[in-house]
């Protein structure tokens, strides 16, 4: 896979940052790529939105599984 041209630095703040806003400050970003400019199939993008999706459903619910199962063991 080619690596294609350089994100601008401004550009890849802008997107930190709204990925910072939605997901937590514990997010972390391990790529940034570019979207190409040829035309890609609707289904492409479908696809890899709803790969996205479950995976990160996936990770959060068993984030929060594993924040429930701490319970609080002193008597009320």
């Amino acid at each position: 896979m080619s690596r294609g041209k350089q994100i601008p630095a401004v550009h890849q703040a802008i997107l930190a940052a709204a990925v910072k806003a939605v997901l937590g400050e514990r997010a972390v970003i391990r790529q940034i790529v570019e979207v190409p400019s040829e035309p890609v199939p609707l289904g492409t993008h479908v696809v890899a939105l709803t790969h996205g999706i479950r995976t990160f459903w996936s990770q959060w619910t068993e984030r929060k599984a594993n924040e429930c199962s701490i319970t609080d063991e002193t008597p009320d």
